[in-house]
């Protein structure tokens, strides 16, 4: 009786072992995509030159990534998008860029919220970001209000 209840004890102790690990790599995975987020955003923030935002942004951009500006009615490609971090470093000069991922995220997907607040205007975005090895390969930005009213 006390093998049999030690056979036991060992197939459900080598069980839950097997399933913490499949957690603990879906976690990591979880982790690993809301990182590439933040460092996305990181990547944007004001006080930096183009340079320095492009060198951030490519690190988290896969090769063959889009980047799909539906509010502006845009799409560019990763190399497109790194260009026009020059434009971008001129308009948030002075501004703040502020994001909240929103639940619901996992290894393959992960939204924000984002207030964008310039010298002139505020505007409010959701973003999703469709994630692969760690690495953004699409990302989807949506204007959702015109300031950040509630942030």
């Amino acid at each position: 009786m006390n093998e049999m209840r030690r056979r036991q004890s060992g197939c459900i102790v080598s069980l839950v072992m097997v399933l913490a690990g499949g957690l603990s790599a879906a976690h990591a995975g979880q982790v690993d995509a809301v990182a590439a987020v933040n460092g996305w955003y990181a990547s944007l923030l004001p006080g930096q030159d183009a340079q320095a935002m492009a060198a951030r942004a490519g690190t988290l951009l896969a090769e063959g990534a889009v980047i799909d500006l539906r509010d502006l009615g845009i799409t560019q490609t990763r190399e497109e998008y790194l260009e026009s971090l020059d434009v971008w470093a001129d308009a948030v000069a002075g501004g703040t860029v502020a994001h909240r991922i929103e639940p619901g995220f996992d290894e393959s997907s992960v939204s924000a919220t984002v207030c964008f607040r310039f010298a002139d205007n505020e505007v409010l975005n959701r973003e999703t970001f469709a994630i692969e090895q760690g690495l953004i390969v699409n990302a989807v930005f949506e204007q959702i209000a015109d300031d950040c009213a509630g942030f």
